[in-house]
């Protein structure tokens, strides 16, 4: 049988067919096998497009966008107590695994079938986008030496309460400051476990990158010598009114009169000023004996010694005062000795008030601070030729200095 020309045709266009058809897939599968270990179209680590490179090309790209982003993070260390806080920014350490993550890349390749690959590379469309996330590690180190660094300004230097004696003859009381100190040890490991616990969750770099962790400052704390709880009780001596104030902490707890230093004696050509200033006590003395302190003086005519008792001149209590020596808050039993200068110096002050004073005043061997006594607004040298023309009321008694004035100051 012969074939007709017609036929010939039929058959030179199928083989045609053929050979073009054959050409395609060849074509096909060549650009298959040449992108077999390439990343697929529409696959993206970290949200850089890595569609149609190579494992070197993805990762110098990757590598790149790591450089770009830095390797650090940010501690921010809070101390509730104080108020300081600091942000620490520390050379975390950070890698990442990117081989891995262009691995699983071009993996997603090799895991689709040729067809498929064929079509996605042929038409540069995937059929779903692959988002790869890099696994990571920190070594945070470094950051021990940088808490090292930043301690100071956690620094607090104790300081012990302490108190200002006023004009009006209040008392301000300080208190004490508890001194800190940053604890880096535990400080670094309460630090570590924030980091660890936070990095858990973080599901990407750009969000590990901007994660600010926080963790409380661990403090040593120094406790001050002295405290307001320790603070024994202080007196004023205010030489203007005549008074004696006791005070716990700022509190007045107790009040009375008293006299004090004649100043200038022109019949013994002497000055007997009390002190002024800040001093404190350096004795409490139960039951005094007076010693007399001048006796070729003023004390010629007296005994060498009288007490303990009342007929001592020092009444039943004594303060001494520092930086005074033979300077005593005492007592006496002569009301006339009240509000007036009138002594050699010490302070004046009835019996029935020195002993509650001195109840007032713990035993000086245990307490931690001196009892710090304050003399207050001191008018100088006595003149004898003032007049007192006030009348102030002394407790149960009344004093009009006018009237007498004779009696106060013979």
């Amino acid at each position: 049988m012969q074939l007709g020309k017609s036929s010939k045709i039929s058959i030179g266009a199928a083989f045609a067919v053929v050979v073009l058809v054959g050409s395609l897939a060849g074509l096909a599968f060549a650009r298959d096998n040449a992108t077999y270990n390439l990343a697929p179209q529409n696959t993206y680590i970290e949200n850089i497009d890595i569609s149609g490179l190579t494992a070197e090309e993805a990762k110098a790209e990757v590598e790149n966008f790591l450089l770009s982003n830095g390797n650090t993070l940010t501690l921010h260390v809070v101390d509730s107590v104080s108020g300081v806080t600091q942000d620490i920014t520390f050379d975390a350490g950070i890698s990442y695994n990117v081989d891995e993550a262009i691995q699983t890349a071009i993996g997603y390749n090799h895991d689709t079938p040729a067809l498929q690959r064929i079509i996605n590379s042929t038409t540069g469309v995937a059929a779903e986008r692959h988002d790869i996330m890099l696994e990571f590690d920190l070594d945070a180190s470094n950051l021990y030496n940088n808490l090292v660094a930043t301690a100071p300004a956690f620094h607090v230097e104790p300081a012990d309460a302490w108190r200002d004696f006023n004009d009006d003859n209040t008392v301000t009381v300080h208190p004490e400051v508890i001194g800190r100190d940053l604890n880096v040890d535990t400080t670094y490991a309460a630090a570590k476990a924030v980091i660890d616990d936070a990095i858990s969750n973080v599901e990407s770099v750009a969000e590990l990158l901007n994660t600010v962790f926080t963790v409380e400052a661990l403090v040593v704390e120094t406790k001050p010598y002295l405290t307001v709880d320790e603070m024994p009780p202080s007196i004023t001596v205010d030489y203007s009114s005549y008074s004696v104030f006791v005070f716990d902490k700022d509190v007045c707890i107790y009040h009375c009169y008293m006299g004090y230093g004649c100043g200038y004696d022109p019949a013994l050509n002497s000055t007997y000023d009390s002190p002024t200033g800040l001093h404190y006590c350096t004795e409490k003395v139960y039951e005094p004996i007076w010693y007399n302190p001048d006796p070729k003086g003023w004390g010629k005519d007296l005994p060498e010694t009288l007490g303990p008792g009342v007929e001592s001149l020092l009444g039943l209590r004594a303060l001494a005062v520092s930086d005074a020596p033979m300077i005593f808050l005492h007592g006496v039993s002569d009301y006339g000795l009240i509000g007036r200068r009138g002594s050699h110096g010490c302070i004046n002050i009835m019996n029935e008030d020195i002993i509650n004073i001195y109840d007032l005043i713990p035993d000086l061997s245990t307490i931690k601070d001196e009892v710090w006594i304050y003399f207050h607004d001191y008018p100088g040298s006595y003149n004898p030729d003032t007049i007192y023309h006030t009348t102030t009321y002394w407790g149960n008694y009344n004093y009009d200095y006018y009237e007498n004035y004779d009696y106060y100051n013979s």
